[in-house]
């Protein structure tokens, strides 16, 4: 038993801590508040005792595991027979397989949209908004594989389908989108979907499977939803799907997450969800039903956590400890005026045992919590955000769930029209967190990014390019990529239309530059508009090439837009939020040339002009084609592209001259459609003053 010197100690040591949250967050964030941990006057205390020692029954699973994959089954065997000695009998399921459910992958590999064309969009289509009250439509979760997938519920298509949930995924961060597979059934509405991404071996990307669950009524208005089941995987093979259970009679499934201990086991892996279970009138008591399956959803233990409370949106992690367990972030409405955040915390290995953590307290509507626990070894760290009168805050606890510090504000505006919050974390780096919250007008979302218990990084307001809907919960990741956290939000478009993703890790080039051929000195514009590729390179030797795309130089203003469609400036999408590059420009007939300094990324948009002066480029590699004003061009002429104007250039244009050559042809340095003795004597001068590429 602990002395009271050392349980003094630590309380002081948690007072010091909410008075260094108060004070660095009290600008920008309001104050925070240690957490009591106790119930209301309203609430009835539920808590159940373990039938069993957890412990003992986490460390036998482990086991269990390591012996699987080391292809031991006869240790494995006395292992399983040792858990059964320990464990009381459980209630167990056997999917069945439903032939309501129809499987699609025709459409698996194929690209759904690039950010380079100015439209992030994940799919086009209705999302299901037809029930408020069910605000998780979209869920995204970032692949052991390294790639986002993004499950979306459909709204109803009439006669063709009445539930359809479609999987993309993202190998790019966001620039291009790839049918996994899609779910339906003309039989029945869904109304809440969850997701968990595992791999079976990470060596093997095609092994990363997509596990879907989702609830099914024969009514739109949601009444005795049944539990379902899909998996395959991410190639859209190896599909299976089944009806996992039935809801207790009068009550329906719904509000479910999908839970997983993957992020600690790179082969073996348990995962499974937890659904609410209630009669829709969101006044009486609910339940929650806990499935989980060890085998890869051949079968299910489930156990029922009957709370005493009325307890809804249920936002559910995998916390790795010395009892491995799931913790149950819920809305408990206590009263019509009062709502409050409550933690249930449960046995990973399936109990109906459970206990409550009090997180917040007063006359406030505390609503739709999310829960992110850090995945680290062992946790300690977990975050839950919520809305409270409207006003977006969150709490955590760094100590596992020993104490809580609560009512941290995520905006410093006071104004009581925010809908939403969503949180999401990594298992390490600076910043693991990503909070996101929403307008409840569907006009903006912002993000920020915490390490529990120090100051956030400056809020970015509006990340999302398009409106979005005001009955469907934007969502975030947090990516962890070789230049840190990255955050990545995904949302339903303005009544549901189309499904969206925006992310910090995308950024805007505008370049101002011209090739000496195209210049046209009496108007200081261009003759025509061409395409260039812009690379961007590290600044230390041997300068990788970070990122590249093509781009249009718009004649008139000799800037660069988008090769298609013309939109400015163009977006790139892998460079590092404060890093230094070089940018290259590359045209089909110029030579290479390359920015005579290193160009910041820290702003959104990067910008820079090679017209301007001679020392815009690496060794000042630049032809001067104008004096008033002054300007400044890629040189012309190398035709082969071999970084060198010399004889084999002037060659390749003989020869096009020779034949009278017409057309878009490299050998057309002046951009005339015709091949002649003007793009021949550009090419000799420049060959007699030996240019080539020029670079660090």
């Amino acid at each position: 038993m602990k002395s009271r010197m050392a349980i003094l100690s630590k309380f002081l040591c948690i007072i010091a801590l909410t008075a260094i949250v108060t004070s660095t967050d009290l600008h920008s964030q309001g104050s925070g508040e240690l957490s009591l941990n106790v119930p209301s006057n309203a609430e009835t205390v539920t808590n159940t005792t373990p039938e069993y020692n957890a412990e003992e029954v986490s460390q036998i699973e482990d086991q269990i595991k390591d012996a699987n994959e080391r292809g031991d089954r006869a240790t494995a065997s006395v292992l399983e027979r040792k858990l059964g000695s320990v464990l009381p009998p459980r209630e167990m399921v056997t999917p069945v397989p439903d032939k309501a459910i129809e499987f699609d992958n025709s459409m698996s590999g194929e690209e759904a949209g690039d950010w380079a064309l100015g439209a992030p969009v994940i799919t086009n289509g209705e999302v299901n908004d037809n029930i408020s009250q069910y605000h998780r439509q979209i869920e995204m979760k970032t692949g052991e594989d390294g790639n986002i997938y993004v499950a979306v519920n459909r709204l109803q298509n009439g006669l063709v389908w009445k539930s359809k949930v479609e999987v993309y995924r993202s190998s790019n961060g966001g620039k291009t989108w790839i049918s996994c597979a899609s779910v339906q059934s003309s039989s029945y509405y869904t109304y809440s979907i969850a997701m968990t991404v595992e791999s079976r071996d990470n060596n093997n990307p095609d092994s990363t499977r997509v596990n879907l669950f989702f609830t099914g009524s024969a009514s739109s208005s949601n009444t005795a939803a049944k539990l379902y089941f899909a998996t395959f995987r991410r190639n859209g093979t190896g599909y299976y799907s089944a009806h996992i259970a039935d809801p207790s009679s009068g009550y329906s499934f719904h509000s479910l997450s999908a839970v997983s201990d993957g992020a600690f086991f790179s082969s073996a892996t348990y995962f499974g969800v937890v659904a609410c279970e209630s009669d829709l009138t969101e006044t009486s008591a609910t339940r929650f039903k806990v499935f989980r399956t060890t085998n890869w959803g051949s079968s299910f233990a489930f156990a029922s956590i009957l709370t005493g409370g009325v307890d809804y949106y249920p936002s559910a992690q995998f916390f790795n400890g010395t009892a491995d367990e799931i913790w149950i972030a819920v809305e408990r409405r206590v009263s019509q005026s009062e709502k409050q955040i409550r933690l249930l915390k449960t046995p990973w290995s399936v109990s109906s045992s459970f206990s409550t953590s009090y997180i917040t307290t007063g006359l406030y509507k505390y609503e739709k919590p999310c829960l992110s626990v850090k995945q680290n070894n062992p946790c300690d760290t977990a975050m839950i955000t919520c809305t409270r009168n409207n006003i977006p805050v969150y709490h955590y606890t760094t100590d596992a769930n020993t104490a809580w510090v609560t009512n941290l504000g995520i905006t410093s505006s006071a104004s009581q029209n925010k809908a939403f919050t969503w949180c999401t974390s990594v298992q390490s780096g600076e910043r693991p967190f990503t909070v996101l919250f929403a307008t409840n007008d569907g006009q903006e979302v912002s993000v920020r990014e915490y390490a529990a218990g120090s100051p956030a990084l400056n809020i970015q307001f509006m990340v999302n390019s398009y409106p979005f809907s005001s009955v469907i919960s934007p969502v975030c990741v947090t990516r962890q990529t070789i230049e840190g956290t990255i955050s990545m939000i995904a949302y339903a478009g303005e009544d549901g239309d189309n499904a969206y993703c925006d992310s910090e890790g995308h950024k805007f080039i505008s370049l101002k530059l011209l090739p000496q051929g195209l210049y046209n000195p009496a108007s200081n514009s261009m003759t025509a508009s061409d395409v260039v590729s812009i690379v961007i390179k590290d600044n230390n030797a041997p300068y990788l090439t970070i990122d590249s795309v093509s781009a249009m130089i718009e004649p008139n203003t000799m800037t660069t837009t988008s090769a298609y469609p013309t939109v400015s400036p163009v977006k790139l999408t892998s460079l590092q939020e404060n890093n230094s590059y070089y940018i290259v420009v590359r045209h089909r007939n110029s030579i290479e040339t390359w920015s005579s300094v290193w160009v910041p990324s820290y702003l959104d948009t990067i910008t820079y002009d090679f017209t301007s002066a001679v020392n815009r480029a690496f060794g000042n590699n630049l032809a001067q084609v104008d004096v008033s004003p002054s300007t400044f061009a890629m040189y012309s002429g190398d035709v082969n592209q071999d970084g060198t104007i010399d004889g084999s250039d002037l060659s390749l244009i003989d020869n096009d001259i020779s034949s009278f050559s017409s057309g878009y042809l490299l050998t057309d340095l002046n951009g005339d459609q015709f091949v002649d003795a003007s793009d021949a004597a550009l090419a000799d001068n420049n060959a007699y003053m030996f240019i080539s590429v020029m670079r660090p």
